[in-house]
């Protein structure tokens, strides 16, 4: 839990002191997506599962820019865990009130509870693209929905093996994910 604290601390202690300066765009998001893993000896693929997200959405930019820093604090749950996802990544948007943005980077995601223990991913990282579409209500209000991508770079999975005697071994994974969002964001 203190590491935790320690992500969520140093994720606002970051953006306060660039958001004197700049725009500053905070929002709530959820997205729904699917995930699988793929073992990187054999490339066998698992069964895939379905998650849903929770987050909240921080971005910056000069102002009048088309460039931004986009990051967010986001819970993901699916059937076998709980997970902590940050992504952190660069969005270019194009347009005026409708704006079509295309967004990359790289995530990092930890366990927070496991609800079994037969395929347990402690952490993951690697890398994300996305692109979707901003519709900006008003100066300040935009609603935005996007499509996005996940690759992993190669995770440790603990699986547990039933023969010989109920072992524990460490595999390496790929995890690769889509998922939808929606947000609603505030620009300050």
């Amino acid at each position: 839990m203190k590491f935790l604290a320690t992500i969520i601390f140093l994720f606002f202690f970051l953006y306060n002191p660039i958001a004197n300066a700049q725009d500053f765009i905070v929002g709530i998001k959820y997205g729904y997506g699917n995930g699988s893993f793929k073992k990187m000896v054999n490339s066998e693929h698992t069964a895939s599962t379905d998650f849903n997200q929770y987050g909240i959405s921080l971005a910056f930019s000069p102002y009048y820019s088309k460039l931004s820093l986009e990051s967010s604090l986001e819970y993901e749950k699916d059937d076998s865990a709980d997970y902590v996802y940050i992504p952190l990544g660069f969005r270019i948007s194009f347009g005026k009130r409708l704006r079509l943005f295309i967004q990359g980077g790289g995530y990092y995601s930890v366990l927070l509870n496991s609800h079994t223990k037969e395929f347990i991913m402690k952490d993951d990282y690697g890398a994300h693209l996305g692109t979707g579409l901003l519709y900006a209500i008003d100066k300040r209000w935009r609603i935005e929905a996007g499509y996005y991508r996940r690759f992993g770079f190669g995770s440790p999975i603990v699986k547990k093996i039933l023969q010989p005697v109920n072992s524990y071994v460490t595999e390496k994974h790929k995890f690769s994910a889509y998922n939808i969002e929606l947000a609603i964001k505030y620009r300050f």
